[in-house]
């Protein structure tokens, strides 16, 4: 998997280098010093069939035409590959979730649809969207828990500009949708291994995992509790997570700061230890 950093991450914040990170980061096949509008293809809100509503908060929708095997060619043509890739951009400060679904009806087969466009399942499809202001990008997938698109369960992970908790995004979720520098095998592995960038039960797992490990270690670094009352040292190590966890919900939320920095824990911890006093960051 593709190493990223958080540099990385804040360093997106337009089109160009969105695709930047996507060709250099993620290895997929988009031609260098090229603009979207000259690769991709524009879809209508009349082709996508929007209601007024939608069509308001979607402004623009462009679908990344297939890989192809030699990157000096990027245009349509009749081969074919499992994934539709498209850009949304929202002018509004939030990505919505009711308008992504609106997309996706224009996107799969249906009745009343117009026969010329092309169809694709409901988890064949990533959405890479951004707000106009390119503040908010997001990744987002339909999963195939059901067969009914109607149904399905929208997974989304997201960052804003500025934002320092990206550690799970640079570890898992956009890793995972990297493009091998030799291809996939077929398309159910292409399939697959994208999909798993929105495996919330793998990402819930992982992170209970690192939770157990990091308690057992805090736990067993507490002073001041005599060896023996194993229950008093653990009831304490609980209700030092609780806390944390706490702060940790509400700093994300953005409702906490030190000194200006919304990274309120971290900036916290910094001063007490720059202080060089004897407090103890606990107590603060």
């Amino acid at each position: 998997m593709p190493y990223i950093t958080p540099d990385d991450i804040h360093n997106i914040d337009n089109f160009d280098t969105l695709l930047d990170f996507l060709r250099e980061k993620l290895g997929w096949h988009i031609p260098e010093d090229i603009e979207l509008e000259d690769i991709a293809f524009p879809w209508s809100p009349e082709d996508l069939d929007l209601d007024e509503l939608t069509e308001e908060l979607i402004v623009d929708c462009q679908q990344l035409p297939p890989f192809p095997t030699d990157q000096l060619e990027f245009e349509f043509s009749e081969s074919t590959q499992p994934w539709g890739i498209f850009f949304l951009q929202f002018d509004s400060e939030s990505v919505y979730r009711t308008a992504l679904r609106r997309v996706l009806r224009g996107l799969v087969e249906r009745r009343d649809r117009d026969a010329s466009l092309p169809a694709w399942r409901h988890d064949h499809l990533l959405f890479i969207c951004t707000t106009t202001d390119f503040q908010r990008f997001a990744f987002a997938h339909f999963a195939a828990t059901t067969e009914d698109w109607r149904r399905a369960v929208l997974s989304i992970f997201s960052w804003e500009q500025g934002d320092t908790h990206i550690r799970t995004l640079c570890e898992y979720n956009l890793p995972a949708l990297a493009f091998p520098s030799d291809g996939f095998s077929n398309d159910r592995e292409w399939l697959q291994e994208w999909q798993k960038a929105f495996d919330v039960e793998a990402v819930t797992d992982k992170f209970f995992a690192d939770y157990q490990r990091v308690f057992a270690q805090v736990e067993a670094a507490v002073e001041g509790i005599p060896e023996g009352e194993t229950e008093t040292r653990r009831l304490y190590t609980q209700r030092l997570f609780n806390r944390l966890m706490f702060l940790r919900f509400i700093e994300k939320k953005g409702w906490l700061t030190y000194n200006g920095d919304r990274n309120y824990l971290r900036a916290l911890f910094d001063a007490t230890e720059a202080s060089g006093t004897d407090e103890n960051f606990l107590n603060d």
